[in-house]
């Protein structure tokens, strides 16, 4: 009967047995036996009988260790989540069993569960990228829409308060502007004007180049405003071939005057179209608050007034208070008679003392 059990599942379970040796590794030549009979040779050297003995002890134990390391490296390469746990249950109730064999079992065991939870975070790891890259493709998306729907209401905003054509601010915006000089000028510290300007024979060139040439004028026309005022001024176009330029903190009629003068030369100025060479005039009335109104349809009302009155005269520019009453438009209160204007007086100011600065014109 074997004293040595089989071993379960492919564990070896390690036994010395005692080896014979080959009689020319152990035993000497005869005459040295003869000679000494308590010597043996062993891999070519003399050495006493008990040594001997235990060196081929040692040869045969390392061997069962190799044999025992191969078995037990293959074991491990077969092992599975579901075998090592009827394994370790088969090596503790073994009746022969050691501890160490219940130990490496048990460390192979906790091995293989660690593998497998590493392998579940870094699957989770992976799932977790690819959300963060998911929701970082999202914002991107998100990001480049908004840039879009700003975009969008930009350009919106842009065109509900500009003129297609000349690209100048339209009546919208000339809302917005003069209601703001409304509020930073007081009537009895600081003034601001109002120019209303319309091109002298505008109709002459559309009856007679057409109208695509007269935009092309009026785009040009509205560039030469534009850069002629300061940079606080505004230039919107009113409509058709009439601008309106809003003036703040002006001193008095002289520095009115000469803005005046410079923005007429501006537009009387030859304008080259292609292979035309066109020169339109303009008629430039003057409104000044608070002198002249004190509300923005008021000025907007008498630099009209004055405008006309110019185009009647042939003067380059006229201000309200030069227009007869009996060309002044009609209260607005729809009392007979004719209106009267406004009888605020000029405010006395001191460009100095109010921080005015000298009109020079946009680059």
């Amino acid at each position: 009967m074997n004293p040595h059990p089989p071993t379960p599942l492919g564990i070896t379970h390690l036994s010395f047995r005692e080896e014979e040796a080959s009689p020319a590794s152990v035993y000497p030549r005869a005459q040295d036996r003869r000679r000494n009979p308590g010597i043996h040779l062993v891999g070519g050297r003399a050495v006493g009988a008990e040594r001997s003995a235990a060196v081929v002890m040692a040869r045969q134990v390392m061997r069962s260790i190799d044999r025992c390391s191969s078995a037990l490296m293959a074991l491990a390469a077969d092992l599975t989540p579901s075998k090592l746990p009827v394994l370790v249950k088969l090596a503790k109730a073994r009746a022969g069993a050691s501890t160490a064999d219940v130990s490496l079992a048990s460390r192979l065991l906790d091995l293989q569960q660690m593998a497998t939870l590493l392998d579940k975070e870094m699957a989770a790891r992976h799932r977790l990228e690819a959300e963060l890259h998911e929701a970082g493709a999202l914002l991107q998306r998100m990001r480049t829409e908004l840039v879009h729907i700003q975009t969008h209401a930009e350009r919106t905003e842009q065109l509900a308060y500009q003129d297609a054509l000349t690209g100048l601010p339209n009546r919208a915006s000339f809302e917005i502007h003069s209601r703001r000089a409304l509020s930073q000028h007081a009537p009895d510290s600081r003034a601001f004007g109002l120019m209303y300007i319309d091109l002298d024979g505008f109709k002459t060139v559309n009856d007679t180049h057409g109208h695509g040439v007269g935009d092309e004028l009026l785009k040009v026309i509205g560039s030469r405003l534009a850069h002629a005022v300061r940079a606080d001024d505004s230039v919107s176009r009113h409509g058709g071939d009439e601008f309106l330029c809003l003036l703040v903190d002006v001193q008095d009629e002289a520095q009115m005057s000469a803005i005046a003068g410079k923005l007429f030369d501006t537009v009387a100025a030859p304008c080259q179209l292609r292979s035309l060479s066109l020169n339109v005039t303009p008629s430039i009335g003057i409104a000044l608050y608070p002198r002249d109104g004190t509300t923005i349809d008021t000025l907007l009302e008498h630099a009209d007034s004055a405008m006309f009155w110019a185009k009647k005269h042939h003067l380059r520019h006229a201000f309200y208070r030069q227009v007869p009453a009996g060309d002044k438009p009609r209260p607005l209160g729809g009392v007979s008679g004719l209106a009267q204007p406004d009888l605020h007086p000029w405010p006395a100011l001191d460009g100095a003392a109010s921080g005015l600065h000298a009109w020079t014109p946009r680059p």
